[in-house]
């Protein structure tokens, strides 16, 4: 009697195991599934966000290039100023 208990009870936990088995092989289709899903939404965010900061940047430079061609003499010094001032600032080390 106890032999048959026995083996009820093995038959019992390796039927708990394949099910156990079963269940993490559809956990990780699921969280590879969803991690996948999830990856190309950050993509599609990502590249809708450069797509805005190219424009933005372009828009910048344009803005730029307008006042570099309104005061030529000016922007010369400015970036002479600011060539100058790294220059110190490098130099100091």
């Amino acid at each position: 009697m106890q032999n048959f208990e026995i083996k009820s009870d093995a038959k019992g936990i390796r039927d708990d195991l394949y099910s156990l088995k079963d269940n993490v092989t559809e956990l990780a289709k699921h969280l590879k599934e969803e991690g996948s899903e999830k990856s190309h939404q950050m993509a599609e965010v990502l590249l809708a966000r450069l797509k805005e900061l190219q424009g933005s940047g372009r828009d910048h430079l344009h803005t730029l290039e307008g006042q570099v061609r309104e005061k030529p003499l000016q922007s010369v010094a400015v970036a002479f100023v600011a060539g100058a001032i790294v220059s110190m600032l490098l130099g100091r080390r």
